[in-house]
């Protein structure tokens, strides 16, 4: 299975969750990944998942829920990260 498909079907299983895990949980899905931007985030996650190493990987999730959860950057905005 390549990574590209994992990450597409990592990214899909959160996004299509409905199943929240509560605020002490490690493993919190980040808010920006349950929002309408979702799927969006995916998209420009999986053309490029093959180039993004596994550490990075988790810097940009990190950053993106940064700048979403904690700075309300506008989706336009957000999207050009």
């Amino acid at each position: 299975m390549s990574r590209r498909f994992d990450l597409k079907k990592s990214l899909s299983s959160i996004i299509s969750s409905e199943e929240k895990k509560s605020d002490d949980d490690d493993n919190k899905v980040p808010t920006f990944l349950t929002s309408s931007l979702g799927p969006k985030v995916a998209a420009i996650l999986d053309k490029h998942a093959e180039s993004i190493h596994d550490d990075s990987f988790l810097k940009i999730i990190r950053q993106l829920e940064f700048w979403y959860a904690d700075q309300k950057l506008p989706e336009e905005d957000f999207l050009a990260l």
